[in-house]
């Protein structure tokens, strides 16, 4: 149950650095890269969180 609460948590965060990224930059220079970076290191790890608690 808890790691169900913790995918949740993690899939809102994902959002919303996704949101900021996506509203802080027009430009694409390397803070928007770094940011992009970390949008897919936070869907990775809520993708895996879901994987978790699928089996």
């Amino acid at each position: 149950m808890k790691l169900k609460t913790l995918g949740s948590s993690l899939m809102i965060a994902m959002l919303g650095l996704g949101g900021l990224s996506l509203a802080g930059c027009e430009d694409e220079g390397p803070m928007e890269k770094a940011g992009e970076k970390m949008d897919n290191a936070v869907e990775d790890a809520g993708d895996s969180v879901e994987n978790a608690t699928d089996s």
